[in-house]
Parts: structure tokens; sequence; C-alpha cells
């Protein structure tokens, strides 16, 4: 990348960090609470955590957060790893992370200005982190960032980091396609674990739903015990591994008015995060988006096969509750008129999976993983790697 666009990249989130740090980071909320901000990152990171220790066990030595930004995901590795690096392009945010800082050493930061991370020997990081982050670099310095990520990345290590395609479904090199579930299949128990009664017009919440497979229809009654994969007799629900785009599992919500009308059918989607033995249960997180107008409504979360059905319309129990929606009555924080808008400032560069995997290998490193996610306008892909 030339060092004109570099320059540009680092003024635009420099300005973003002196104008509305946190929105820049999560655009869900404009007005964020600090505390409630930074618990989000608490909980992001320990989820993903956790998953990457059960997918891919790491040493807990020194972890990267690329594209800190004010270290709302940074201090949470602290509590996982003994040394937490974080790098930004944008000394506003490296001053508001320090300030902030609750880990003392183990935190340290590092307003980086190279469209490479050369500031790093080889074979640094056991765990690498960039979330939300890529995908505001244009084309060059994201697949340069990625090679080096390999680069970085001590043997053994993981790298998770995410990236936007404007592709509706992956290459077909790479999809995998699963069976249509047979009709006892299609049974899941749903829980919500946390809901707001109360929601704001068009403001994004996350909600936590324990999903359980209960396909297992011979179980003798009473049985409360898991069940082994050689003992069961129900179907495996296969999870995101590696796209499998077509036919696959996910958890998705609908809105419906109080006159039974849909407003939003089909709201958000979530993939399962791995296979789901019958009788087993998961908690998967899914991002739903409050009506544009105000009023009364149902939430409503079911499961899907992609292009195959809904579980509830196949007779599976759905998980319904009200929310009051209220209008959105926040104020959008003005600039002065000469300066351009924070929108303006947060450019979307999408990467082709095909490019992303090359640099990969390129950097010395494999792709173990990727999953799809996909909103309205970009296809995200999560990619798990290591070398």
């Amino acid at each position: 990348m030339a060092n004109k666009d570099f320059e540009t990249v680092s003024e635009n989130w420099n300005r973003l960090g002196a104008i509305n740090p946190l929105w820049a980071i999560l655009t869900s909320d404009e007005n964020w609470d600090m505390e409630v901000f930074l618990k989000t990152g608490e909980q992001e990171i320990d989820r993903r955590i956790k998953q990457v220790q059960e997918f891919h066990p790491i040493d807990v030595g020194r972890a990267l957060d690329f594209g800190c930004g004010v270290g709302r995901l940074t201090q949470p590795l602290a509590k996982h790893f003994e040394q937490v690096d974080g790098v930004d392009v944008a000394q506003t945010m490296i001053d508001i992370a320090r300030d902030i800082n609750r880990f003392g050493g183990r935190c340290t930061y590092h307003h980086n200005e190279k469209s490479d991370l050369t500031l790093f020997p080889d074979d640094t990081f056991d765990f690498i982190n960039s979330s939300l982050v890529l995908q505001h670099i244009p084309r060059p310095a994201s697949l340069n960032y990625i090679r080096e990520f390999m680069r970085v990345l001590k043997p053994g290590g993981l790298a998770f980091f995410q990236v936007v395609n404007t592709c509706g479904t992956a290459s077909n090199n790479i999809q995998q396609q699963y069976p249509v579930l047979p009709s006892h299949a299609f049974n899941a128990q749903l829980t919500v674990l946390n809901l707001p009664a109360k929601m704001t017009s068009n403001r994004t919440y996350e909600v936590m739903v324990r999903v359980k497979n209960l396909s297992n229809y011979n179980k003798p009654d009473g049985d409360n015990t898991p069940l082994t994969p050689a003992e069961h007799d129900g179907v495996i629900w296969h999870g995101a591994t590696f796209i499998r785009a077509k036919r696959s599992i996910k958890l998705g919500n609908h809105w419906w008015d109080e006159s039974g009308r849909p407003v939003k059918y089909d709201d958000g989607r979530t993939p399962l995060p791995h296979d789901i033995l019958p009788d087993f249960e998961v908690d998967i997180p899914i991002k739903v988006t409050a009506p544009a107008t105000a009023g009364r409504y149902t939430l409503e979360f079911d499961m899907v096969q992609e292009g195959v059905a809904w579980f509830g319309k196949q007779g599976s129990a759905t998980s319904r509750h009200p929310v009051t929606v209220r209008r959105n009555g926040v104020r959008l924080r003005s600039t002065p008129p000469a300066q351009p808008t924070k929108e303006s400032l947060m450019n979307m560069y999408p990467l082709k999976l095909t490019e992303v995997i090359g640099a990969v290998r390129a950097g010395g490193g494999s792709v173990l993983d990727i999953i799809e996610r996909g909103d309205l306008n970009w296809t995200q892909y999560i990619y798990y790697c290591t070398k």
C-alpha cells in the first residue's frame, strides 16, 4: 500500500478517536458508558478463548490484539495470557487505551504507523486476535498484515481474525454440502439467557440463547444422562467447520407485531460453533436489531437448516418473547461543518477468500477453520489459522 493511503487510514482513525472512539469501535451505540463498553469485550474474549482452547489448545504466554483501539479486547486478554500487546494505527486510540489500562505492565500498547509488524520478531505470539479491523484497511496492507500474523505467530499458536467479502457464498471448491435432516431431527429446545424487555429502535443487541439438540427420540423417559457418540440414536447437527455453507444449521430470529404479522421475518443468523450431539446443548450469541418503529412486538427465536426449513415449521418449539421498542431519541454528536462525518471516515475493504488463504500460506501458516457469517450488506469470514 502506498504511504499516502496508509497516512489516510491513520488520519481517519485518529479523527474517529478524537470524535467518538467508543462508537468507532462498536457502532451499535452512539453514547457508550465506558463500563458497559468494556464489559462487552470481557464477554467476547471469555467466549472466544473458551472456544479456542476447546478447538485448538494453545499456550497462554503472550497474545497480540491487532487493531486494539482503546483496549476493549486487549484488557480481557490479559486475564487469560501472561502478556498482551495491543497495536493500533491511531495515536488517539492508544492514548485512551493507556489511560484506562487496568492491568499495568501485562498490557503494552504500541502505536504502529507501518503497514507491517516489524516491531515484533518472528515466533512471538501464542495467540493473535483481530476483530472488526482488517475490513477497514485497504487490500494490499490487509493481505500483508495477514502474512505478518503468520510470521509473528509461534509454531502451534493460533491466529483468529475476521474479514468481509461481498460474495454471498463461499468458493465452490471448499464448500461442503450436508444432507437434509430427517423429520425427527428438526427438534430443538431454545432457552434465552439474556433479553432486555425494552429495546431502542434500530439498535442492535446481542442475545445469548442456549440451544439443545432434541433429535434423539428413542431415549427412555427419565434418563437424563448425556449419550456418547456410540450410543446416540438421534442425529448430529453439523456445525460451521470450514464454512459448510450448504444446508448448515443456524440460530435465527423473527420480529412480529401485535397483530401477529411479520415485521422482520429474518433478522439475524448465527451458525453452530461446532457439531452438536443429540441431547447436548451449546450457548450461541445472536445479534438482533430492534424494529425501526416504536411499539410492542414479539421476538421469536428458531433454528433453521439453510435451504431446507425452519425448525418451527417442522413442529419444533420456538422461543417467543414480548419486547417493547422505544423510539431512538439519542441525538447524534455534531461535528464542525468543515469536517467529514464519522461514517465517511470508516471505509470498508472486502477481501476475497482465496486471497486470504493465499496470504496465510505465503506467511508460512495454514487455515484450520473458516466460519461464514452474513448480514444485510456483507458476508463475513472468520479465520482460525496456525503454523
